[in-house]
């Protein structure tokens, strides 16, 4: 088992296969193998970070990802939710997209589990595919769901009045 995590800056240019032409979406999504619509241009993000974990909670890789074209088209580092900055993303230690996409898949088998929340998405930036960079996924955000009440207004007041008598 695996756990994988990208964090994205804002682009503004579509997500890393299409709008930012940095050899690894353009060109990723063209391989054989690669499933139809494992690419989109609905979400204008672009990983600033990939950080994964294996069964045992050990850290195998956290790196830090650089933009293409030394950050030309990023609107933010999106520093509040991510904690990347500018100085991170473009520092010497930062790395291509294409060779942390290079050790991910380095790490894992083709008979690995993924796990995390939302984990297409990070398979997605990744641009990695079931069966040949691993076996299956586990979306945990199927086991932990929030169910929304189906009536929000009778939901708030129920809540209003659970305050009123000191409950709550």
């Amino acid at each position: 088992f695996f756990s994988i995590d990208v964090e994205c800056i804002a682009t503004g240019y579509g997500s890393c296969a299409k709008g930012i032409n940095d050899g690894c979406g353009n060109v990723g999504g063209d391989e054989e193998g690669v499933p139809a619509g494992q690419y989109n241009g609905r979400s204008h993000r672009y990983p600033g970070r990939v950080a994964m974990v294996d069964s045992d909670g050990n850290v195998l890789l956290n790196i830090i990802v650089r933009p293409p074209q030394e950050g030309k088209g990023v609107v933010s580092y999106l520093t509040p939710l991510t904690g990347l900055t500018s100085e991170q993303c473009l520092g010497e230690d930062a790395k291509p997209l294409a060779e942390v996409v290079a050790i991910v898949k380095g790490l894992l088998s083709p008979d690995a589990v993924l796990v995390g929340q939302a984990i297409d998405h990070d398979v997605e930036w990744l641009g990695l595919v079931p069966g040949k960079d691993f076996g299956k996924m586990l979306d945990i955000c199927k086991i932990f769901r929030q169910r929304m009440p189906s009536i929000l207004g009778h939901a708030a007041s129920v809540l209003k009045k659970k305050e009123e008598d000191g409950g709550a």
